[in-house]
């Protein structure tokens, strides 16, 4: 064995070496990058609604302060249920939900409409 072959057969294991790597690159690699776009992509979704959530509440509370002075009074938040037909809990008030503002949001507009 010359010294050509013990060249040859040292990038021949170099060669080998690179392709074991990409092989194990791919098969690691690849799934945390998928799972790592779904998990980004599903944070985007969640702090889109976040931010949809709090823009609807915002604009409720303008529809609802009915006489305009910025503060949300006792009998505006009951006016927001009665509209939306719920009862209002004062001791433990029901959340409204995202559709449920939507709704209020909905039938205000409509009754603005009709004036």
């Amino acid at each position: 064995m010359g010294i050509r072959d013990y060249v040859a057969g040292a990038f021949e294991g170099i060669a080998d070496s690179a392709s074991d790597f990409f092989d194990i690159a791919k098969a690691v690699f690849l799934p945390i990058a998928f799972f790592g776009a779904v998990a980004g992509g599903a944070l985007y979704l969640v702090s889109s609604s976040v931010s949809n959530r709090e823009d609807l509440e915002r604009k409720m509370e303008m529809k609802a302060d009915t006489n305009g002075d910025g503060v949300i009074t006792r009998e505006e938040i009951i006016n927001v249920y009665k509209s939306l037909g719920l009862r209002y809990n004062e001791v433990n008030p029901r959340s409204l939900s995202s559709n449920d503002i939507g709704r209020y949001l909905e039938s205000s507009s409509l009754e603005a409409e009709k004036r």
